[in-house]
């Protein structure tokens, strides 16, 4: 049986947003909601942060002892190495993606996206959001989810790479997926599992994080389902606009 590990990218030294991975919502750390709701998944067999050896992440390794939760400590600038060499510590057969400022990370998602992943045999990489194309994209931010092998991440590994490539590490797939023979796809979701993409779901600002604790108020447990998320950002609509004007960061991609 492959072993699939969801990595789980977090750091305390966040450019809009210092320490975001920590702020509470309903009184639990933003990280502490996405470990729950990946725990709910029926195909992940490990879990593990990824964080920095920056001084700064003290505070989150400390927590992350506490709790006792697995993580690694890499490369602050090189994300690329980082996960590779999380990967290859915890021997990781599949990769699933996940970055610890997303609270509403879906485990139907991610399960719905590993069962396609291990049908399709030839594929390296997995993806539900159209490859970051913006005239595609039907998803809100957040709800992102890459899935790939670790054999392509090795074939990857050796690749030049710019300070792009080595920040964002799902760019080597869309930049260099032809010269290493890679098989990449976007997985369209179902209907249930989509929530607009004129929605924010992620936390990155002062104004996403007032946001996402405004949807919160409206249930008692962070176990919340893609439907009932939809109904309460369909019947009030008014607040979505808090973050409505905040520009997702969009790296450019070379060759694809």
């Amino acid at each position: 049986m492959k072993k699939i590990v969801a990595i789980v990218e977090a750091r305390l030294n966040s450019r809009r947003l210092p320490n975001k991975v920590l702020k509470k919502i309903k009184k639990k750390e933003l990280i502490s909601i996405v470990l729950e709701r990946l725990k709910l998944s029926k195909k992940i067999h490990q879990i593990v942060v990824a964080t920095t050896k920056n001084k700064k992440d003290m505070k989150l390794v400390n927590f992350l002892k506490r709790k006792k939760i697995k993580f690694f400590r890499g490369s602050e600038k090189n994300l690329f190495e980082r996960i590779f060499n999380t990967a290859n510590k915890f021997k990781a057969d599949i990769i699933v993606r996940v970055t610890a400022d997303n609270p509403f990370t879906d485990p139907d998602i991610i399960d719905y996206m590993l069962r396609n992943f291990r049908k399709y045999r030839k594929i390296y990489f997995l993806t539900n959001n159209f490859h970051g194309d913006e005239k595609k994209r039907n998803l809100a931010y957040g709800l992102d989810i890459s899935i790939f092998s670790f054999k392509s991440l090795k074939l990857l590994s050796s690749q030049k790479k710019t300070k792009a490539l080595m920040e964002y590490p799902t760019l080597n797939f869309l930049t260099n997926y032809s010269k290493k023979n890679l098989i990449v796809k976007n997985l369209r979701l179902p209907k249930k599992m989509i929530i607009d993409r004129k929605y924010r779901l992620t936390v990155d600002t002062k104004e996403d994080l007032y946001f996402i604790r405004k949807i919160f108020k409206y249930v008692k447990s962070t176990n919340i389902k893609m439907n009932r998320l939809r109904k309460i950002l369909n019947t009030n609509f008014s607040f979505f606009r808090e973050n409505s004007n905040i520009k997702q960061f969009q790296p450019k991609i070379k060759n694809f």
